[in-house]
């Protein structure tokens, strides 16, 4: 792993600390990675429930959940328009469109 990826994992981990005292929310967090071919970008999200966006992308690397990509999109998740059955898993462009969550 780069010296700057290390870094930035670092950096979530000191902001991700400063949130334990926020509310617990699902967050969305959508992954893509550039240089893949065009129309094949997206690589998938997951949803996290945590204190923060910061926490959230910790919680999802500590599950496995969050892929080697170089683009992170989060929002949080309105409660219940997410089936809890699919959080803390990486979910694919297909598992998404079956589930009518894109």
């Amino acid at each position: 792993m780069s010296d700057d990826k290390m870094q930035r994992i670092g950096d979530i981990d000191k902001t991700a600390a400063s949130e334990v005292d926020g509310e617990i929310v699902p967050w969305w967090l959508s992954f893509a990675d550039p240089f893949l071919p065009k129309g094949q970008t997206f690589v998938g999200a997951s949803v996290i429930k945590a204190c923060g966006p910061a926490t959230a992308m910790k919680l999802a690397r500590e599950l496995g959940c969050f892929p080697d990509v170089v683009s992170v999109q989060i929002c949080r998740v309105t409660e219940g328009a997410i089936a809890e059955e699919h959080f803390n898993v990486l979910m694919d462009k297909e598992e998404l469109l079956k589930h009518e969550y894109i």
